[in-house]
């Protein structure tokens, strides 16, 4: 097939999808033939990035992502979907929620302090090849989900159905950014020095909001410019009306940063 007529296929797919995302579920009713047709929209934008010249890659898989991040803010409005608890990481990312902050609905702490999902831009440098890979697999995990709710005729059971759906788009999403570790249990035996002081300091002021990261997962140079983020995020919320967001302390802090920087994947 000719290279335009591939490209301007690829982005009629785009548009459909963006159209039927612009109008969000109303109630439990809504037809499930709606995600079918997003499901479809991503099949082609998929094939077309296939079968498209090396050159034309970089363009459809960055058409293929603002649809993912569309799809996903449809499904977050999705009936069922909404937060239950503090512990709902994926529905109170702000990332996702938009300008509004998390603390405006629910007292919580929250994983990111700005929004919105339309912000989270592909890894600098991540191949074609890969990302259709990885795209793969995640579109036939969505068919199968899109299916079972289109099955499904319990209202109660349908609904956690969609919520499921919309957890997995997000996970999905923060897979492709390298957050993957946010949601993914470690054993506490795998964080090196484990039994510190400065690996128990990790994972209890860091799983306020999300789980522990491995200090390998970054150079020490990128640790310093993440833990100041993070304690800044921590001391805007503890000073909110969020209740039970704690700070650690000057001491604490150093501690921790010296314990990622120590085993972080660049160390000496």
């Amino acid at each position: 097939m000719h290279t335009k007529t591939i490209m301007n296929l690829a982005r009629i797919s785009g548009l459909l999808l963006l159209a039927a995302c612009a109008s969000s579920p109303a109630d439990s009713g809504v037809d499930a033939g709606i995600l079918q047709g997003q499901v479809n929209d991503l099949s082609r934008q998929l094939q077309a990035l296939q079968n498209a010249p090396a050159a034309q890659q970089p363009e459809l898989m960055a058409d293929y992502w603002q649809m993912l991040k569309k799809q996903l803010e449809y499904a977050r409005n999705l009936p069922g979907v909404e937060i239950r608890n503090c512990t709902d990481w994926t529905l109170l990312d702000p990332m996702v929620m938009g300008a509004q902050p998390a603390h405006a609905i629910v007292p919580c702490p929250v994983v990111h302090d700005s929004g919105p999902v339309l912000g989270w831009e592909l890894p600098a440098g991540l191949q074609p090849h890969l990302f259709t890979l990885m795209m793969q697999q995640q579109l036939g995990t969505l068919d199968a989900q899109v299916q079972a709710i289109a099955a499904e005729t319990d209202a109660a059971k349908r609904s956690d159905l969609y919520r499921r759906l919309y957890e997995t788009r997000y996970q999905d999403i923060q897979t492709v950014l390298g957050r993957g570790w946010m949601w993914t249990p470690i054993d506490p035996s795998a964080y090196p020095d484990s039994g510190s002081l400065g690996a128990g300091l990790l994972r209890d002021y860091c799983s306020q909001c999300h789980l522990a990261p491995l200090p390998t997962l970054h150079t020490q140079a990128e640790w310093l410019g993440i833990t100041h983020k993070m304690h800044d995020i921590i001391q805007t919320q503890s000073r909110t009306e969020i209740q039970g967001v704690r700070l650690p302390s000057r001491d604490e802090y150093d501690l921790i940063i010296n314990y990622l920087q120590f085993h972080a994947h660049n160390a000496p």
